[in-house]
């Protein structure tokens, strides 16, 4: 090769590793500068204007869809890193519908650095609460909407009434009534009030909508009041069309640890099990009573302590438990039993397993369930300005609000799991 030759090699060379230590010098560091994030906020409303807590926002286009959930005030927001066409999506779930001329989704174009606010999306909200409410003085049964909206008594009884729980269909609401804890079905409209040939207490429907689980009731009460029965050791299955009655004893163990009384049964929904709270002396002392959950098959067999606890809820889906008790309103899963809380305010969640209030003699006896789509609870909540109040908050987030206002105290949530028909 001659020296002509390798002169020009050389200088070749020379610009091909130039070339390339510029690239590993300046392509790493362009890769690290993300282009300029932009904003997309926006609100999910009722139909007046209230915000919507808990409900799911997606907004797709580049790159990885993102989801959002609306907070206490209804808003929500999305922060994008490329610049483009997005659409932003409304997630609705059993308990809601789109409001007349509401689309469900918009379109939106992001450029670098924009911060975009859209007019709010509104939500029909179909889902009912069922609680328990002295607004007029004693506790009555009352129905709202699960926005807070359209309270309205649905009874006229004179004695006082407790424990409601809505039919599979969301068409009735069981509940028990009077000293003696009679079982009444109404309609949800209020009409067609029918006492049942057995009675019991906290009642729990059957997925077929075609028994009604109880607590047997025994003879004798609390001293001083006009109480005539208390919680037994068994159950009783009722057929609602007065078919029949099956009784359910439960374990007495014994010895060292012996059962005192069970309350609150909540049968699962897929029907095969059921879920009861029971009280447990040590060596026989009420005064040292501990309140556990008792698992069993629907016919009684297999028994099982769960857990300790009181006043459990089902998820609609059967997979988790809502708790409620002091100091923290907790879900767990079924399977894996590790509670974590969602509300856990030691000051104004003042709970206890027999739900005592400080001697108003309100006792909650349901204080949590859950919302049809299993994406929210709705709480017994004691605040001393007010006594008992209901409040619904975000299992995913714990954003809560207050649910209910106005005079009296409200308690005993139950949240209809299916929409009929309007």
């Amino acid at each position: 090769m001659s020296t002509l030759s390798m002169v020009a090699l050389a200088v070749v060379l020379a610009v091909v590793t130039a070339c390339t230590d510029a690239d590993t010098t300046t392509e790493p560091i362009a890769r690290q500068l993300p282009s300029p994030a932009a904003t997309v906020a926006g609100s999910v409303r009722d139909t007046a204007g209230r915000g919507l807590l808990g409900v799911t926002v997606r907004l797709a286009g580049v790159g990885q869809p993102q989801e959002a959930i609306s907070d206490v005030d209804g808003a929500f927001r999305f922060s994008v890193r490329e610049p483009g066409r997005y659409t932003l999506t409304l997630v609705v779930t059993l308990g809601y519908e789109l409001a007349a001329g509401e689309e469900g989704s918009r379109a939106v174009d992001v450029a670098t650095g924009a911060a975009i606010t859209l007019p709010p999306m509104t939500l029909v909200v179909t889902s009912r609460i069922a609680f328990v409410s002295t607004r007029d003085g004693k506790p009555h049964l009352y129905v709202m909407s699960a926005d807070g909206t359209g309270i309205r008594r649905l009874t006229s009884n004179a004695d006082v009434e407790w424990a409601p729980a809505w039919s599979p269909d969301g068409r009735r609401i069981a509940f028990n009534s009077g000293p003696a804890g009679d079982i009444y079905v109404v309609n949800a409209d209020g009409s067609g009030l029918t006492r049942l040939s057995s009675s019991g207490g906290w009642p729990s429907w059957s997925p077929d909508g075609r028994r009604i689980v109880v607590v047997a009731w025994q003879p004798g009460g609390l001293p001083g009041t006009d109480q005539v029965l208390w919680p037994s050791r068994s159950l009783r299955i009722v057929a609602v069309d007065g078919s029949g009655v099956t009784e359910i004893p439960l374990p007495g163990w014994g010895g060292r640890d012996t059962l005192y009384s069970a309350i609150r049964p909540r049968w699962s929904p897929d029907g095969r099990r059921i879920l009861v709270e029971v009280d447990r002396m040590f060596m026989g002392d009420p005064t040292t009573s501990i309140e556990s959950f008792l698992m069993m098959n629907a016919d009684g067999s297999e028994p099982r302590v769960l857990m300790n606890g009181c006043s459990a809820a089902w998820s609609p889906d059967g997979t988790r438990l809502a708790l409620w008790g002091w100091p923290a309103v907790s879900v767990t899963n079924i399977d894996v039993l590790a509670p974590q809380p969602v509300l856990n305010d030691t000051d104004v969640w003042r709970t206890t397993c027999d739900g005592g209030s400080g001697g108003d003699g309100v006792w909650p006896s349901n204080a949590v369930d859950w919302s049809p789509d299993g994406r929210l609870l709705v709480a017994t909540r004691w605040a001393w300005a007010e006594g008992w109040r209901l409040w619904i908050a975000d299992v995913q987030t714990g954003a809560a609000r207050q649910l209910s206002t106005g005079g009296g105290e409200d308690f005993d949530p139950a949240w209809s799991r299916a929409v009929p028909p309007r």
